[in-house]
């Protein structure tokens, strides 16, 4: 009888020290997950206040897709236009350099916020990135970020993002100027 009441009175301590470690954390996969045994008896001893650990609905990641296009004369005498497609913050498969990476995404977010940032900010640079430039044409990609039910029913990274395209803005490249050239006198 005595081991019974040991057994019992040490299963319900357990069963109330895991309640106390995982209800203050209530929008935590396991705590949704177990609700349905854990929730009456926190409710019943006012255990399930919860605290925000993580932002609910974080904001879409922001890509800028930009395409150069160059002008070049061909050997009939024609002009042709030649374009390709690049990303901002790039798109690198394989070893990626986070922190750099985020800085890059956040800036590409603060960028597309404003038309006038990608205007007068980002089109010169890339028109300096590629001298050949004569115009850059832009579309900013939303992906949004999934919250933790939706992105656990997943199996592939791929299939969780659905991106959309915000706005496209076209803009030519500003005159190129050749820095430390004096004028002639």
């Amino acid at each position: 009888m005595v081991k019974v009441a040991k057994f019992l009175i040490s299963l319900w301590l357990v069963y109330h020290l895991f309640i106390i470690s995982l209800f203050p954390n209530t929008k935590s996969l396991l705590s949704r997950k177990l609700d349905k045994y854990l929730l009456p008896y926190a409710n019943m001893f006012n255990m399930n206040t919860p605290w925000q650990f993580f932002s609910p609905f974080p904001g879409p990641k922001m890509y800028i897709e930009y395409e150069v296009s160059n002008t070049q004369m061909s050997e009939s005498g024609n002009t042709e236009v030649e374009s390709k497609k690049y990303y901002w913050p790039p798109l690198e498969r394989g070893k990626i350099d986070w922190d750099n990476f985020r800085r890059r995404l956040y800036s590409s977010r603060f960028l597309a916020m404003d038309e006038n940032r990608l205007k007068e900010a980002f089109v010169p640079w890339v028109c300096r990135l590629h001298p050949d430039a004569m115009m850059v044409s832009l579309e900013i990609i939303m992906a949004p970020v999934l919250n933790i039910e939706k992105a656990s029913s997943y199996s592939r990274i791929e299939s969780m993002e659905i991106p959309s395209s915000s706005y496209k803005l076209r803009a030519d490249c500003p005159a190129k100027v050749v820095p430390d050239e004096k004028p002639n006198e």
